[in-house]
């Protein structure tokens, strides 16, 4: 079973093109905030991307950056959206297979985090993708709220918002009469020694 997060599955996208290139977004000429007729058509197409990213785990990441750029689009955003539609003209569909499985007892959560990922804020970004079996249920990649002072803390608040989500589904299975238990998978073990703590002891942040 090869289940990746979202900053992997997106990887195409953020990666090669607005993470691992960051710097030349914050170039003074990128830096110039786009004229009136175009801050409505980027609202526009960020608007549709985002619609389109609840169905492609793919772009997720890439999206969420462009619409973090809504109130204030600069000319660094337009080149990022313009990125977005040349990789849809060779990647225009994605098809998600839902092969036959058994009755499976158990949803599981993978989530991940990159801290301090956006170089003007500092803040990081939760991915995450919930899984019954093979079968891909969500996934979502948000920007963290606080800024995080460590690795550590980073992966715990996007643990913490993958067992928002698995509670949700839980619950939800439970009204369709159905009993399951819930696990979440993380790949930080200082994350996963904090969240197996009780009570926060010696935790420096």
């Amino acid at each position: 079973r090869h289940t990746r997060s979202l900053c992997d599955w997106s990887s195409d996208v953020c990666s090669s093109d607005l993470g691992e290139e960051e710097k030349k977004w914050e170039e003074e000429e990128n830096r110039e905030e786009l004229p009136d007729d175009l801050v409505r058509q980027y609202r526009g197409y960020a608007a549709r991307l985002n619609s389109l990213a609840a169905d492609r785990p793919d772009m997720a990441y890439a999206v969420k950056e462009v619409c973090r750029g809504m109130a204030k689009p600069t000319r660094g955003h337009w080149k990022k959206l313009k990125r977005i539609g040349r990789y849809l003209i060779d990647a225009g569909r994605m098809v998600t297979k839902y092969q036959w499985q058994g009755e499976e007892d158990s949803v599981e959560t993978f989530t991940d985090s990159d801290w301090a990922g956006c170089r003007q804020t500092g803040q990081s970004t939760s991915g995450g993708a919930v899984m019954i079996g093979e079968h891909f249920i969500k996934s979502w990649a948000t920007t963290q709220l606080s800024i995080t002072l460590s690795s550590a803390e980073a992966e715990l608040v996007a643990m913490t918002k993958a067992t928002a989500e698995l509670l949700g589904l839980l619950h939800m299975v439970q009204d369709l009469g159905r009993q399951m238990k819930g696990v979440v998978y993380a790949d930080s073990s200082a994350a996963l020694a904090i969240a197996d703590r009780k009570g926060s002891g010696k935790l420096r942040h």
